[in-house]
């Protein structure tokens, strides 16, 4: 089993944007092994609801089920066992290595460790109206088709 971890901010728009993608993308490219897929926020208030405006998007991809889904904090045991923790931005990065140490080697902005967009931060959607959200959808989507593509190739798992 090959855990990967999403991590943005508050849990409501990035990460479960890239949870939920990626879940769907496994569902029609099958990996040798087994890949667990989770997010969670740096900073996310327990409870909180999804954005509609990802569950509008996503719905539209014929992905469905957020409205049910909450925000999730992060902690040591989710930070213990990822495999792979893949977050949105530089300063997330330089966060949660600070937060957890233990996350250092495992830890990787989005956009350089799929080569969509070396150094690219995906910038939080919130209160940017439709267009921001389609962007980082697009710039997530575009993330998880090279980590797809990765993960086809790493036969060692």
């Amino acid at each position: 089993m090959f855990n990967i971890l999403f991590v943005c901010t508050g849990n409501t728009c990035r990460s479960p944007m890239a949870e939920a993608l990626l879940r769907d993308e496994l569902t029609m490219n099958k990996l040798p092994y087994e890949v667990e897929v989770a997010s969670a926020g740096l900073l996310a208030f327990p409870g909180e609801n999804i954005s509609e405006e990802v569950i509008k998007l996503l719905g539209e991809r014929g992905i469905t089920g957020l409205e049910r889904r909450r925000s999730v904090p992060l902690d040591h045991t989710m930070v213990n066992e990822a495999d792979l923790i893949l977050v949105m931005t530089e300063d997330h990065l330089k966060q949660l290595v600070t937060s957890f140490p233990r996350a250092s080697g495992k830890t990787f902005q989005i956009a350089s460790y799929t080569r969509y967009g070396p150094g690219l931060d995906i910038q939080d959607p919130l209160g940017g109206g439709t267009e921001k959200y389609q962007q980082v959808l697009k710039e997530i989507s575009g993330c998880l088709q090279n980590l797809i593509l990765m993960l086809k190739e790493d036969k060692s798992r």
